[in-house]
């Protein structure tokens, strides 16, 4: 089941041994042997529960399921493709909060299948997408093969090609949840793989790039659609309306759409627009979201800048009183305040409405009072 193929495909890993399960791990993937000595001989298995794993610090390399030769008492192994002897134990210092038996078993105690796709199935069933560095005309365990990408419920997964081919050679059936109901992911978060075949269950991470940067119809997505396909239409509304994405500074002349163009600015209006986008929605209703919100966002704007106006007059009025008042919080005060007439001022200019200025006016007299 596990041959150096397999091993050069899934990448550097580690083994971390618990009462009864051994857990193969590393940063993207895990997979967790119910029965051990279906990969490991039982010599080899009592070796590595009494190898000193010094917590936090030193684990055995995975490499040695493989190796040519092991000096059991020198802690050496001779790897498949090498001439010289490497330590059996390597150094990784994230091992007390990823790679512990406790941390394994937690993350194992979430493991299931339910509301899940299997991706094994559709890759078998020829519903896939090879993505090649060249092109090929078939599926094929070569190293051209970049990704694999599957389609569903508006899902776009992108699974590295090497170790989803490895996976299926190990008979290890891949599945992805439908949703993040059951996944330790938050929404927006690209959940992991789950694996299962025989006595191995685990976990594989997707890829967050797979290249998709348009949609069907060849708009922009800004973002890749492997990631902008797990987000939730609560989260775009949330996205596109937050308060933040309507400038009333230099850039409240632009609509949504050059905004959205601008290259450094307004991430979370690029993420929104792109799943909107993905998702199939047309520009002009993503735009009416966007502008039938515009007044609610002065509004709240507008009230949280009454609140800071009330904030600045009151320390001023404590700082008036105060008999060791400084000349640093003078200074910081007059800061604060001339930000605030310059956010009020922006803010009348976006809105196009001459506003109460609140306590703002206090606050400009209390400092001339102290200048």
């Amino acid at each position: 089941m596990l041959t150096p193929d397999i091993q050069k495909a899934f990448g550097e890993g580690y083994i971390v041994c618990d009462e009864d399960i051994v857990y193969l791990v590393a940063d993207r993937w895990m997979l967790a042997l119910l029965q051990p000595t279906d990969l490991i001989t039982p010599e080899m298995l009592t070796w590595l529960r009494g190898l000193e794993t010094r917590k936090g610090l030193i684990l055995p390399k995975w490499e040695i399921l493989t190796a040519k030769a092991i000096e059991l008492g020198n802690q050496k192994f001779l790897p498949p493709r090498a001439r010289k002897y490497q330590d059996v134990m390597t150094e990784y210092s994230w091992y007390t909060e990823k790679f512990s038996a406790e941390r394994c078993r937690s993350l194992f105690e979430a493991w299931t299948t339910d509301n899940c796709v299997s991706l094994s199935a559709m890759f078998h069933g020829g519903h896939a997408h090879p993505i090649y560095k060249t092109e090929k005309k078939k599926f094929a365990r070569e190293p051209s093969l970049q990704q694999v990408h599957f389609r569903f419920d508006q899902k776009l997964v992108a699974v590295d090609g090497a170790r989803f081919l490895s996976a299926d050679e190990m008979g290890l059936e891949v599945f992805c949840p439908k949703d993040h109901s059951l996944t330790s992911a938050r929404d927006g978060d690209i959940p992991p793989l789950v694996l299962r075949g025989g006595n191995i269950l685990g976990f594989m991470m997707p890829e967050a790039s797979s290249g998709v940067l348009t949609d069907p119809h060849g708009r922009s997505l800004y973002k890749d659609a492997a990631v902008l396909s797990w987000r939730s239409d609560n989260t775009d509304y949330r996205d596109l309306t937050s308060t933040d994405c309507y400038p009333v500074g230099k850039n409240y002349r632009l609509g949504l759409w050059q905004l959205v163009e601008l290259e450094w600015n307004y991430s979370s209006l690029k993420f929104a627009v792109g799943s909107m986008r993905w998702k199939g929605l047309p520009d002009e209703e993503i735009e009416s979201i966007y502008e039938s919100r515009r007044a609610d966002a002065y509004e709240e704007i507008y009230a949280k800048l009454l609140q800071w106006a009330d904030r600045e007059a009151g320390r001023l009025r404590e700082l008036q009183a105060g008999a060791n008042t400084t000349d640093w919080q003078w200074g910081n005060a007059k800061s604060e305040v001339q930000r605030l007439c310059f956010q009020f001022e922006n803010l009348c200019s976006a809105w196009g409405r001459n506003l109460d200025l609140g306590r703002l006016p206090e606050a400009v007299q209390l400092l001339g009072e102290n200048a």
